[in-house]
């Protein structure tokens, strides 16, 4: 059986962001998990389709992206 491999702190916040699991959720743990749906969405169908039948995902994603710091 091959070693595990030790996770790195990127990795624990992956894990966060993805599985929204434990009480230690920061805002930028869903700011990320906000993206990840989103890129999902659009993976999957489009941005047309993450945009029209997700909204509500949309805006959190919107807003992930400001705290992340993509702005104009």
């Amino acid at each position: 059986m091959p070693a595990r491999r030790k996770l790195t702190d990127a990795d624990r916040v992956w894990n966060r962001a993805c599985y929204r699991e434990g009480t230690d959720l920061r805002e930028g743990d869903l700011a990320l998990a906000a993206l990840i749906r989103v890129d999902g969405y659009i993976q999957n169908g489009g941005v047309g389709h993450a945009f029209i039948s997700r909204q509500r995902n949309w805006r959190r994603a919107s807003k992930a992206m400001s705290f992340l710091g993509f702005t104009n």
